[in-house]
């Protein structure tokens, strides 16, 4: 996780980033869509890491099935929208969302980013993959 929160706080040239002082990048005015399996309200683990995406982005959405993202985002097309889903439930979202213009970008956070390659370089919104090693 911490991998995924420092690449929306570097500096690079990839506008998506975000740094930690004063930002050309309005996070405020994004949605972040976590769409994973395993996310549990009870968890504590998935509540810190939903605390630590806050820090970042103030607009955290945490769902456990696809159709919970895609419902959010047809009933959203206003917002402005990055979604990071598990590489196993980002087979089948990826392809039904890829073309909402709400959905700026995509990371998928996988155990194996070697499983998920080749199908994750037919699609342009998908900015980076993460493993689980990202985790500390």
């Amino acid at each position: 996780m911490a991998a995924i929160l420092d690449f929306f706080k570097g500096t690079t040239s990839n506008p998506l980033k975000i740094d930690t002082k004063p930002s050309k990048f309005p996070v405020a005015n994004y949605f972040l869509i976590w769409t994973d399996s395993t996310i549990d309200a009870k968890n504590n683990e998935s509540q810190d890491i939903i605390t630590k995406l806050r820090e970042v982005v103030e607009n955290v959405e945490g769902f456990t099935k696809p159709e919970q993202c895609i419902e959010w985002l047809d009933q959203n097309p206003e917002k402005k929208a990055f979604v990071i889903c598990s590489g196993s439930l980002g087979r089948d979202l990826v392809p039904r969302i890829h073309e909402k213009s709400t959905l700026k970008a995509i990371y998928i956070f996988c155990g194996c980013k070697e499983q998920h390659k080749e199908w994750i370089n037919a699609w342009k919104k998908i900015e980076d993959v993460f493993t689980e090693g990202c985790l500390s």
